[in-house]
């Protein structure tokens, strides 16, 4: 028959049994033991195959745990293993053994009986299709290894096809400790004693059979008449012995006796025969069509036990029937068992029966959508049923899958909603891409989540669902869930809520209400409460207050947004037929009542009812975090979940009321007074912020412990709970009874509201108490969450007046979300998140320290809170208690490494120093200068890591403590070197006002103890810093020791040839060689730091007078030592000089170095020439050496250069036409850049060498008119025969001012060329050069015979004619150029005979003129 069922419990869920981890494990098989056909295949299946997904849990007693077990229809070959253990833990990891053929839906797992040993604590017996069964002695799970083979000794296999045909198919199958048994096709049941004994020993096998006494193997003698195939088997333990219990498929049921192998009873039962045999062809062996269910054991106070029967009952509609027979047994008589002949039919009309479980007084029936639970008992009139919510009607409702068009119901609220917002188009795509995600992922959740068995423990009356990846528990229904899950007519029967009313009229009122209520809830289905749920507990786009006016619009209007044409009209329908259902309820309600007032107060003693009930908590038992701990904490959830649906929808109710007061005025209804709407809506919303603390689940904590997604905020809070329960559920050993886990949860919740005393509390007092907590296991979002929400109830109650407490909780409040704040800022926010969670902080902590009893309440924390401790008391005023309090503030800052908050209460303490200090029993160490002293070196710290420099500077300037301002303002250097940021120094943004040669003392200390290559360069700076304060010789000064140290350095380094170093010289000299020429020439000069001292004990004037000669030739001819230290602008012309000689040879990769030894500057020279660097060369000539010296060097240089073009030696690819160092002939120096202006073009052949030599010649033979000569006479000696360049000759010759002079003229005139000539016998030449004088003395214009004719007008170097004379007559004597030399004798002799008759006649005409 089909009973009616109410509802009386819900499912709940252990979190974490969806994240196992499986170790695998693969169970190896003999090769002896598999089982083949005759042609040697593989053989047949002989066993029942696994159809369904099957499970099964086993409770062991000591110790207690509970063994899972499951095989999944899509994996036959796999079987997974599960401890639980309600007092601990829900465990990290399960088993999950392979096996090597496909797995029967059969298996069972018992504690070790068999050898008692710890190492093997379960056994586990399997069987197969193929008929191979095993044991599997099961170790701990932390034994085994992932993806490892099963330890062959573990394990033992036994083919049954070894002992009874292959060719009977075995229809059912059992086990208990030591034993499997085996029930085939032909109605034999066999018993193996797998792990006790040998298999080739006697005893291994036992048949069943009806002949006492006898044990024997099967097959061995005739059975006679046998039952009908085995349907069903279970085994039950009755007093300390197991029976088995036989069902065949004639309607046979026997009972067993396994200890002695003996049948202890008989019976047919007759509705197994009624069943038609279409329905056995339908289900046919070993799909059987009958199940059977037996209680696993009974203890000696029964006498009796119910055995039920499942079986099919229609082909057509597979409808199923339970029939319950009730079995007699008494162990005092020979016939121990006998049949009860009434029988209870329970019929299944909807949803396949998944399991069957049998306790004591019930019966509990799985189907797929529900379990049902039924009273054993014999009246059939009697029987009441008890229906079970499973999980998925939650999840659906959760995930908008409840009804058909739920999810589109969200769409259209969610748009009448977001409408007018700025995010509005934003949020409705967001939800539209969501409503299609919760479609498919509430597919896969009840994909992954099917329900597979029961688990009940008949010790407890725990009963639990397993499933496809979880395990669940159920628990009974709270008050507030039978009111909203059960007919409103049954709420009359809650006594809680009878004891608010004076009479049956007020529940009848809310019977009525309730009604209404319904209609809304109908109407709106769950988004609504969902949309408000996140405005309340997150910080939302749209206020809850906008929400409900929203919503309220809809319940009048309708939703704003349009849509299909046909589901407007219906949605328009359906508001219309709930405006007049709603008008007509108030109607008769108000006539009901006759009052508003009346109803209100019905409002407000239900609204009473859902304050949870003061418990008080006097047993100190602390609670464990285990899976029943888990339980409670979800059952909490879901209770407060309807509560607060609950709640919302009288919200709603209420608004609704309000907002169509005008129309029921219209209709003669007393309006509501303003002052006592407004009283229940504040009440409402006290009672509706104190639900959900708990509800908060899914928080990532960061602690191994709470690192878990399955442990959630509310078990924090349940971790502090004292338990007040006679039977600690939370420590049980076992899984506790339905109502039993409600209970824990009225504690919980009682516990969270008020308190552990259960004394009076305001949600205000306890939102502190719960935030310390949360905080103090590092829930800061969570405890920022709960403040908030204390803080908006209190702006709500307090809009009349202050909304300080006088207790000072409201500072308490700040001071801790604070806290909450600052610690959030560490877990990695973003930089916008971060900057609004500081400004918040700060401001929080300020209004703590300005509210009424601040200092009381704040001093009175103690440390154990969990939040940093202030560490100070005692402070006797207000200006005092905030000097320290904001002195804490800026330490929690500046160790959470927040500068911008520590510097904002390091200012503000400073507003407070002068006040405090007035106070004579003040608490703060030292006097006012040193505490601003402190101060101002703490904002300066905080300004510097911020990264604002001029503030930090303005914090060094208002320091009044000396030795901490000198202090700050070394470390401002050098974090400004240390960021890249020391040029603000120079740049007249700081007000140096007084602390310039502070400044330049540090910056100079920290110069000479830095690494000269460092960036920036401080000697560079300092350089800046004094040509910003126009200080040029000082700007000088540092320049030139900056060239100093990189002299000495490189010399110490051996890096004297580095080119880069001697260009960084070069710079340092020319800046100071500048800086000295904006000085008077009287003072330009910079003081040389003897021994290499520095500059920071002495201060220097800006300008000081030099000493005239005069004044140093009067100190007794030696100079002082204050003279000789110091350097003018020609010493550092001249070491720019040298320097840049250096630079230029370190180009060409040669090392030198000035060693200041005589001769140094000539090998320099030379080398310079050497290397082809002649511009150089001639600079160091010109720049050191005056009168006959240069002479004689530019000789050597011209002679070196001559041989070079001579021998052909060109080597240097460095040749410059034009001069970078000199100027003109005034030896002007260009110190101003770098020496070496541009490289010239590569020089490849010897014509470019005399052109060289050509243009220094030309250049510099104003500084000596001998070179012509040196380098002809250079050039003669190194080849006699070589042919002197025109150029060169012509030299000889430009002396001459006019041709009169004959060979006269300058140092370099022909004279001298004709004479190296006849010394070098280049006597051809010699004689063209006479030749060509004395014809240019003869032909003489007659404008220039007067002057020819003067005394002593003309000159030739007939001594060395007369040489080269005889010369010629020599040769012509030995022989040599015979002809040659006549010819050249004849024409000297011609030419000297008609230049004598010439200088004749001048002279006589010279005789006659002067007569």
């Amino acid at each position: 028959m089909g009973i009616d069922s109410t509802l009386a419990g819900k499912e709940v869920p252990i979190i974490g049994t969806d994240v196992l981890r499986w170790v695998e494990l693969s169970v190896p098989s003999s090769s002896s033991n598999i089982p083949t056909a005759a042609d040697g295949t593989n053989a047949a299946t002989i066993a029942p195959p696994t159809v369904d997904d099957r499970a099964s849990c086993f409770v062991l007693e000591d110790p207690s745990a509970y063994l899972i077990w499951r095989i999944h229809k899509l994996q036959l070959h796999v079987l997974e293993l599960l401890e639980l253990n309600a007092s601990k833990e829900f465990p990290k990891a399960g088993l999950r053994f392979t096996f090597p053929y496909p797995l029967c839906p059969f298996a069972y797992v018992c504690k070790n009986e068999i050898s008692r040993n710890s190492r093997f604590p379960y056994l586990l017996y399997v069987f197969t299709v193929t008929g191979v069964a095993y044991l599997l002695k099961i170790r701990n799970v932390s034994a085994y290894a992932s993806s490892a083979l099963f330890p062959a000794e573990d394990l033992f296999e036994l083919n049954v096809c070894d002992y009874v045909s292959n060719h009977v198919p075995i229809t059912a199958l059992t086990a208990t400790a030591g034993c499997i048994v085996v029930g085939r096709s032909d109605g034999s049941v066999c018993c193996f004693r797998l792990g006790v004994i040998d298999p080739s020993a006697p005893g291994f096998v036992h048949e069943l059979r009806d002949e006492a006494g006898i044990s024997r193997l099967w097959g061995l003698m005739s059975r006679g008449k046998m039952a009908g195939a085995v349907l069903d088997m279970e085994i039950s333990e009755l007093h300390g012995k197991r029976f088995l219990f036989v069902l065949h498929s004639d309607g046979t049921l026997r009972i067993w006796d396994l200890s002695s192998h003996t049948r202890a009873f008989s019976h047919t039962v007759t509705d197994i025969n009624t069943i038609d045999h279409s329905v056995l062809e339908y289900h046919p062996p070993p799909h059987s069509c009958v199940y059977l269910y037996a209680p696993k054991h009974r203890d000696e106070s029964h006498t009796s036990l119910i055995l039920s029967c499942r079986c099919y009952l229609s082909k057509d509609e597979e409808l199923e029937m339970i029939s319950l027979h009730s079995i007699l047994y008494n162990f005092g008589e020979r016939n121990v068992f006998s049949m009860d002949p009434s029988v209870q039919n329970i019929t299944l009309e909807e949803g396949q029966c998944l399991d069957v479980k049998i306790t004591l007084d019930k019966i509990w029936i799985l189907k797929e959508d529900e379990l049902v639970s039924h009273m054993l008992t014999t009246n059939a009139e009697e029987v009441e049923a008890f229906s079970y919510a499973l999980q998925e009607e939650v999840v659906a409702d959760q995930l908008f899958q409840s009804s058909e068009h739920q999810a589109d119901e969200i769409l259209q609220i969610a748009r009448s909603i977001f409408s007018s917002s700025k995010v509005g188009s934003e949020k409705l795509s967001i939800l539209h891409s969501w409503k299609c995600f919760l479609t498919r992922y509430f597919h896969n959740w009840c994909k992954n989540n099917a329900v597979y068995a029961l688990l009940v423990d008949s010790s407890t009356d725990a009963v639990g669902l397993i499933r496809k990846s979880s395990v669940s528990i159920f628990r009974s229904l709270e008050d507030i869930e039978r009111i909203v899950e059960v007919s409103s007519d049954e709420v009359g029967e809650l006594t809680g809520l009878v004891d608010l009313f004076d009479d049956d009229l007020e529940c009848e009122i809310l019977v009525e209400l309730l009604r209404c209520i319904m209609s809304f809830s109908q109407q709106l289905g769950k988004t609504a409460s969902s949309i408000f749920y996140e405005s309340v507990l997150t910080a939302p786009v749209i206020s809850s207050e906008d929400i409900v006016h929203c919503i309220v619009k809809i319940l009048e209007t309708g939703s704003c947004v349009s849509g299909l044409a046909e589901k407007e009209l219906i949605d328009h329908k359906s508001l219309r037929k709930l405006s007049v259902e709603m008008f007509l309820s108030l109607q008769s309600l108000y006539k009901k009542a006759s009052a508003w007032n009346r109803i209100l107060n019905v409002i407000e003693g239900f609204l009473k009812f859902l304050v949870p009930q003061k418990i008080t908590h006097d047993v100190d038992t602390e609670v464990s975090s285990n899976i029943n701990s888990s339980i409670i904490v979800h059952t909490t959830y879901q209770i407060s979940k309807v509560m607060f649906e609950s709640a919302w929808d009288f919200l709603l109710f209420l608004s609704y009321l309000v907002d169509i007061g005008g129309q029921l005025v219209n209709c003669n209804i007393c309006g509501v007074p303003g002052q006592k709407r407004s009283s229940i809506t504040e009440d409402f919303n006290s009672k509706l912020s104190s639900l959900h603390i708990d509800c908060n689940t899914g928080k990532q904590l960061w602690n191994e412990k709470l690192g878990r997604h399955d442990f959630t905020l509310a078990f924090i809070l349940l971790l502090n709970v004292r338990s007040s329960s006679t039977d600690h559920g939370h420590r049980l050993e076992r899984f506790p009874n339905m109502q039993s886990f409600v209970n824990r949860m009225r504690d919980f919740i009682s516990w969270i509201i008020w308190g552990q005393s259960g004394g009076s509390s305001t949600f205000l007092s306890r939102s502190i108490d719960l935030a310390f907590i949360l905080f103090k296991h590092g829930q800061y979002e969570a405890a920022e969450q709960l403040l908030m929400m204390a803080e908006a109830h209190l702006l709500k109650e307090k809009t009349s007046q202050s909304i300080q407490e006088s207790d000072g909780g409201w500072c308490i409040r700040h001071h801790l979300l604070g806290c909450c704040l600052l610690a959030q800022v560490q877990c990695g926010l973003h930089t916008t998140q971060k900057d609004k969670k500081v400004f918040d902080a700060i401001r929080c902590f300020f209004r703590s320290s300005s509210g009424n009893g601040a200092s009381e309440a704040l001093q009175s924390l103690s440390e154990d809170v969990g939040i940093p401790y202030l560490g100070f008391g005692g402070c006797a005023s207000t200006a005092a208690w905030k000097l320290q309090y904001y002195q804490w503030a800026m330490q929690l800052f500046e160790r959470y490494n927040i500068s911008e908050g520590a510097c904002q209460f390091a200012l503000a303490a400073l507003e407070q120093v002068d006040e405090a200090m007035k106070d004579e029993n003040n608490l703060v160490n030292g006097s006012v200068t040193t505490t601003r002293g402190r101060l101002w070196a703490n904002v300066f710290i905080f300004a510097l890591d911020l990264g604002r420099y001029y503030d930090a500077y303005c914090a060094i300037v208002s320091n009044p403590d000396e030795e901490s301002k000198y202090i700050c303002l070394r470390r401002f250097i050098i974090v400004l070197y240390e960021q890249g940021a020391i040029k603000i120094l120079c740049s007249n943004k700081l007000p140096l006002i007084g602390l310039v040669e502070k400044v330049e003392q540090e910056l100079a200390w920290k110069a000479e103890r830095s690494d000269i290559s460092a960036k920036p360069n401080l000697y560079k700076l300092l350089y800046a810093f004094q040509m910003n304060q126009h200080n040029w010789r000082r700007a000088a000064n540092y320049m030139y020791m900056y060239s100093t140290r990189l002299r000495i350095e490189a010399a110490s380094k051996d890096y004297q040839g580095n080119s880069l170093i001697l260009q960084e010289r070069l710079n340092a000299l020319s800046a100071a060689v500048n800086a000295l020429y904006l000085v008077h020439p009287a003072y330009a000069w910079i003081d040389l730091p003897a021994n290499g001292s520095s500059l920071l004990g002495e201060h220097y004037p800006s300008k000081k007078a030099k000493r005239t000669p005069e004044e140093h030739s009067a100190d007794n001819d030696a100079e002082p030592e204050r003279w000789q230290s110091c350097i003018d602008i020609e010493k550092l012309e001249n070491e720019f000089v040298l320097t840049s000689a250096g630079y230029m040879l370190s180009l060409v990769n040669v090392k030198w170095a000035f060693s200041g030894k005589d001769g140094a500057l000539s090998d320099l020279a030379e080398l310079l020439v050497n290397n082809n660097l002649y511009d150089m060369a001639f600079t160091i000539l010109l720049r050191f050496f005056k009168g006959s010296a240069l002479k004689r060097e530019l000789e050597r240089v011209f002679s070196a250069i001559s041989l070079r073009c001579c021998l052909d030696k060109v080597e240097s690819p460095w040749v410059d036409r034009h001069g970078h160092l000199l100027m003109s002939s005034n030896l002007e120096m260009v110190v101003h850049g770098s020496p070496v202006g541009d490289h010239t073009t590569p020089q490849t052949d010897s014509s470019s060498c005399w052109a060289t030599l050509k243009i220094y010649l030309e250049k510099y033979k104003e500084f000596h008119g001998r070179l012509p000569v040196i380098v002809a006479e250079t050039l003669l000696r190194a080849d006699p025969q070589i042919e002197l360049p025109l150029w060169l000759v012509q030299s000889f010759k430009e002396g001459q001012k006019e041709r009169m002079a004959g060979m006269t003229g300058r140092e370099s005139n022909p004279a001298s060329l004709f004479q190296l000539y006849v010394s070098y016998g280049r006597y051809t030449e010699a004689t063209n050069l006479l030749l060509e004088c004395i014809q240019s003395f003869a032909s003489a214009r007659p404008a220039d015979i007067i002057r020819r004719k003067r005394p002593f007008a003309a000159w030739f170097p007939y001594t060395t004619i007369e040489r080269l004379l005889y010369q010629l007559e020599e040769l012509a004597r030995k022989g040599h150029m015979v002809e040659q030399c006549d010819k050249l004798k004849r024409m000297l002799i011609s030419s000297l005979q008609n230049h004598l008759k010439t200088l004749k006649v001048d002279s006589e005409d010279a005789i006659s003129v002067s007569s």
